[in-house]
């Protein structure tokens, strides 16, 4: 019983954690466009937030598509953790070395 409620209490924490995910930073990230990235932060939206149904951050979207800048400034001026997991286990590190952006492990 125990097992369940660690799931639900997980899966709430996901959702809750989802809820404030914002398509235009994602895109942002994901495009590279640090400029925009200053623009939506500076309108308060929040910068790492993850993909309800994945758990991906735009740092790991980022990181994934070898988007250096995004990824430095998603962590080492917003705050965003170069750690953190999608729900797969899997962490924007192990993405970019993946898909052969070795130059993101710099960050």
């Amino acid at each position: 019983m125990n097992s369940l409620k660690a799931v639900d209490d997980e899966a709430r924490e996901r959702a809750e954690r989802s809820r404030n995910w914002s398509a235009p930073v994602w895109d942002s990230a994901i495009a590279g466009d640090v400029q925009s990235l200053v623009v939506l932060a500076a309108r308060g939206q929040p910068m790492d937030v993850p993909h309800p149904k994945s758990g991906i951050t735009p740092t790991w979207a980022a990181a994934e598509n070898g988007r250096l800048a995004v990824v430095t400034f998603l962590v080492s001026t917003m705050g965003a953790s170069p750690g953190s997991r999608a729900y797969d286990g899997s962490t924007p590190l192990f993405s970019a070395s993946q898909n052969g952006h070795a130059n993101v492990h710099r960050v």
